[in-house]
């Protein structure tokens, strides 16, 4: 059996971003990371994931977890 795998280009990853700032209105901040920064800057084409961190307050935690 194959296994079929998925990748995220640049315009993949700027609709995700956009969504999550629709859906998290809290403030906070986002962190991307390795090839996601990357893909983001433009210098590579594709990834096989989006990676970040994020600083948000503790109350919003569990809502940022749900925007995600």
């Amino acid at each position: 059996m194959g296994m079929s795998r998925l990748f995220v280009d640049r315009s993949t990853l700027l609709e995700f971003l956009v969504q999550l700032n629709e859906t998290f209105t809290r403030p906070g901040r986002l962190y991307l990371i390795g090839e996601t920064t990357q893909l983001f800057e433009g210098w590579r084409g594709w990834t096989d994931q989006i990676e970040f961190t994020a600083q948000v307050a503790n109350e919003d935690k569990a809502a940022f977890a749900k925007a995600v």
